[in-house]
């Protein structure tokens, strides 16, 4: 076990760095597609409700949407 010791901490290391470094591009993404609404004069809270995945809405919403 302990021969594979380090290769295991490489990996691990290797692995968060990966995902961090995705999630900071992906912020970084969202950010600036707020940012360039923002500039044409869209308001924010419109943006920001446009960017919402299915997943995140809330209950009450997806149901009220399928009723309409």
């Amino acid at each position: 076990m302990k021969k594979y010791l380090l290769t295991d901490v490489c990996a691990g290391l290797l692995l968060l760095a990966t995902i961090c470094t995705g999630g900071f591009y992906y912020l970084d993404s969202q950010t600036k597609k707020i940012e360039q609404a923002l500039e044409q004069g869209i308001p924010a809270e419109v943006v920001k409700k446009g960017l919402r995945t299915e997943a995140e809405k809330t209950l009450f919403e997806r149901v009220n949407k399928r009723t309409e």
